[in-house]
């Protein structure tokens, strides 16, 4: 074999497999290992296979605390164990007796042992102690992303620590009211645009991004429609991992279903952008960009019930081969609905190429 030959097929084995997706193994329901339903919105890695998971409607303010065992040579969880709640009495609990906090994104900070949680009704994210004790530090949230400035329900959700440039990152659920319209009903087939922020370990702002997720894939929005980034995970090499959401809900609930699509995307290669800039004038070439890895489906119809509504992703382990693993779980509104026509827990694992 000439040696031009042998470099241009070695070219295209390289690109083909620089292209290639991850592996999307099956879902799994938490009740194979009796683990009570909640509505689990986040989770992060704390070492070793544990994992702490927030969930969204809780009495106090805090997280759980998990052991999850995966084969070493598949990814597939073989076991989940609940360890503990940790928390703390909030200072306001609603009418049902629920913390008026809304817990969505979480991340373990390892060089203070520390569990940080987003707040999306207050737009704030705050610090726990490992006990989930509160320590009274948060992050310094730039003024763009405060409360008046998001959409009802749709402000920060993603939250993780990346280790290799000792950043947080996160965004909001869709795009800020000064950058765009949801994507829905009054906004068919639209492309939200997102502002990726970064902060460093002196809790200050440090880099903002701009990120345009797809256009839906529905035309049809039923009775409740969610559409946005709910989660975000950081690899060992700084990438970052993106979750892109899509729901659809009939009022009936059949024929409902929830579109995942997972993007891999490179900060150290994109441009930062300033908060005064608007994202509706910005460059196309100056967004983050975006390679997709995954995708899956699941629904709600009259044969088949495996609806679930991702919203958390963390790593899992590095499997034997160099392989790494990411774990997915779903939020299922405490069981939401009766008899064979209710949601379930579901953990689901993702092995990167």
């Amino acid at each position: 074999m000439s040696r031009k030959l042998f470099l241009l097929l070695f070219a295209c084995c390289a690109l083909f497999a620089s292209a290639q997706q991850a592996k999307v193994l099956s879902q799994q329901p938490l009740s194979r290992w009796n683990v009570g339903t909640a509505n689990f919105s986040g989770i992060t890695p704390i070492g070793g296979n544990r994992y702490a998971l927030v969930s969204d409607k809780e009495p106090d303010d805090g997280f759980f605390v998990f052991r999850i065992d995966q084969n070493p040579e598949t990814g597939v969880v073989e076991a989940v164990y609940l360890e503990s709640f940790n928390g703390v009495a909030p200072e306001t609990r609603n009418a049902k007796g629920l913390s008026y906090r809304d817990g969505e994104g979480i991340a373990y900070l390892p060089s203070q042992n520390t569990i940080w949680i987003s707040d999306e009704r207050e737009q704030q994210i705050v610090e726990h102690a490992m006990d989930g004790t509160l320590t009274g530090r948060r992050l310094q949230i730039p003024e763009i992303f405060s409360k008046n400035n998001i959409y009802h329900n749709n402000g920060f959700e993603a939250l993780c620590y990346d280790a290799h440039s000792s950043q947080f990152w996160t965004t909001t659920e869709s795009a800020l009211r000064s950058d765009g319209q949801l994507a829905g009903k009054e906004n068919p087939g639209a492309s939200p645009m997102l502002r990726l922020q970064s902060f460093g370990e002196d809790l200050l702002p440090s880099s903002q991004y701009a990120y345009r997720m797809d256009a839906g894939e529905t035309k049809f929005f039923g009775k409740t429609y969610i559409y946005g980034v709910p989660a975000l995970c950081a690899l060992p090499d700084g990438r970052l991992l993106v979750m892109e959401r899509e729901g659809i809900f009939p009022e009936d609930q059949l024929g409902s279903r929830c579109n995942i699509k997972i993007f891999e995307i490179n900060p150290a290669e994109g441009h930062q952008i300033d908060s005064d800039v608007k994202l509706s004038t910005l460059d196309p070439n100056r967004f983050l960009t975006k390679r997709l890895i995954a995708t899956w489906t699941t629904r709600l119809i009259i044969v088949q019930n495996n609806l679930a509504n991702y919203e958390g992703m963390c790593l899992g382990i590095r499997l034997n081969d160099g392989r790494q693993t990411v774990l997915c779980i779903n939020d299922s509104q405490a069981s939401m609905g009766r008899g064979p026509v209710h949601l379930r827990d579901y953990i689901r694992v993702v092995v990167l190429p």
